[in-house]
């Protein structure tokens, strides 16, 4: 079991914007908006996303800029998982669906309790 917490700055981010929201949920700051991890460069032209969607790559955003990401985005993609990742579990935490490969530590039933049908 390798998967890395969230910072606690994260925690509190989230449970910061669930007061802000109008029904404790994060609901309402859902945008069409897609992250992707940083660290592993892939062919962003594969991916088929749904007119009006946008793709934006987690790198050079400030900490506030990160939670305000996490909190707009509906998904984040993380394709290179060779151990201890954090960007999973704070999108997780932000209520954002998450993508990862069937592979390296994405294979890993207890970091990734997902079926594998459902992995990338």
């Amino acid at each position: 079991y390798i998967r890395a917490p969230p910072l606690e700055m994260y925690y509190l981010a989230a449970e910061r914007a669930r007061e802000e929201s109008e029904d404790g949920t994060l609901r309402s700051f859902k945008e069409r908006l897609v992250l992707y991890d940083n660290d592993h460069e892939f062919d962003t032209t594969k991916l088929q996303l749904r007119e009006g969607c946008l793709l934006v790559k987690l790198d050079g955003l400030s900490r506030s800029e990160m939670f305000d990401a996490y909190k707009r985005a509906v998904a984040v993609i993380d394709l290179w998982l060779p151990g201890a990742e954090t960007v999973t579990a704070e999108g997780a935490l932000f209520d954002c669906c998450v993508l990862v490969p069937n592979e390296m530590n994405g294979a890993n039933p207890r970091d990734f309790p997902i079926d594998s049908r459902w992995k990338v």
